[in-house]
């Protein structure tokens, strides 16, 4: 897996990644560092002290999901390693759905909906379908919780795009303005209650996660 990441003996380095990551795993014995959680306002201003490139760094976020494997492929100079070990898995194809809905809440009615459209199965049936793909080293899909999200956008299109039908094309179409047509019911309340909107259940049909993750798929389809 990770045979080709060494240092020398004398040094020790240390390399946070997210608790869903599955290089996390690695220890069986569980030894782990908890570090101190700061929020992003708090570590930006810590590393605008180092002298380091934000921008850089929130595209580095942004394309690997803090997940090692990724970031990995992103600053290797080794050209082999460039490659997701996904893409030599069969059957490529049962990531077309999920490439095409960049990310979705398993327990959005709405989302689910979608899904179900672009896959053409069982929305259960396709999310154990894509458990073979969520469980596995350097995985295309991150699981948090019932959030679905790809991990790195640029991989999966670049690999997936050719795979991409024209009835992918038609679905995507039909129904991007059902989902952006959407009233958001947070403004049947006054403003003041706008942030109770989810505790007195009033939830968007479709999730931001959709919406955003339809918005890439509009782009790169373009």
């Amino acid at each position: 897996m990770t045979d080709d990441i060494s240092c020398p003996r004398d040094k020790c380095i240390l390399f946070p990644v997210s608790k869903f990551d599955s290089v996390g795993k690695l220890d069986e014995q569980g030894n782990s560092i908890n570090l101190s959680k700061y929020n992003k306002r708090e570590f930006n201003e810590m590393l605008k002290l180092l002298g380091d490139d934000l921008s850089k760094n929130n595209k580095f976020e942004s394309d690997t999901k803090r997940s090692f494997l990724p970031f990995y492929r992103e600053i290797t100079c080794n050209l082999i390693r460039k490659v997701a070990k996904w893409t030599k898995q069969p059957n490529m194809q049962e990531l077309r759905p999920a490439l095409l809905a960049g990310a979705w809440n398993d327990k959005c009615a709405g989302d689910r909906e979608i899904l179900e459209i672009l896959s053409g199965m069982n929305c259960d049936d396709y999310i154990g379908a894509l458990r073979k793909w969520t469980d596995i080293e350097d995985a295309p899909i991150l699981v948090m919780s019932n959030n679905y999200h790809t991990v790195n956008i640029h991989d999966m299109w670049n690999y997936l795009y050719s795979k991409i039908t024209s009835n992918d094309v038609e679905n995507i179409k039909n129904y991007l303005s059902v989902v952006f047509n959407q009233i958001d019911p947070t403004f049947e309340f006054p403003e003041e209650q706008w942030y109770m909107a989810n505790v007195l259940g009033k939830k968007l049909e479709y999730s931001q996660s959709l919406m955003h993750g339809l918005i890439i798929t509009m782009v790169m389809l373009r």
